[in-house]
């Protein structure tokens, strides 16, 4: 049986190429993104985190711009994509730093509150 599933991959590697083959097994390449959105009007802050594959273990730090931790978030997420929507009242007004620490990503974002 297994003889049979090894000839049936080998065989379609032959047909549709060694590149199509194996072209899911890395990320190279591949890289995630972070986005922020936030509007006037509304309380709540968006942040957005896209992967290529499962993120798993997160940290997300945001800190003011005197360099203080003003929210912290560890946690684990079994997709590729993470959404979290953070109360504005948190942060005061003005520039913040957020960095977004997984196994594959290390991301840092600047962006400016706006109450």
């Amino acid at each position: 049986m297994l003889a049979r599933k090894t000839i049936f991959v080998l065989g379609c590697a032959m047909i549709l190429g060694p590149s199509s083959a194996f072209s899911s097994l890395g990320g190279e390449g591949k890289k995630g993104t972070i986005q922020l959105v936030q509007s006037r009007p509304s309380a709540l802050l968006q942040l957005r985190i896209d992967n290529f594959r499962k993120i798993g273990k997160v940290a997300i730090e945001v800190r003011n711009s005197e360099g203080r931790t003003v929210y912290k978030e560890e946690g684990k997420a079994m997709t590729g994509e993470l959404v979290r929507y953070l109360d504005k009242g948190l942060f005061r007004g003005g520039p913040h730093t957020m960095e977004v620490t997984t196994r594959d990503l290390h991301l840092l974002q600047e962006f400016r509150v706006d109450l």
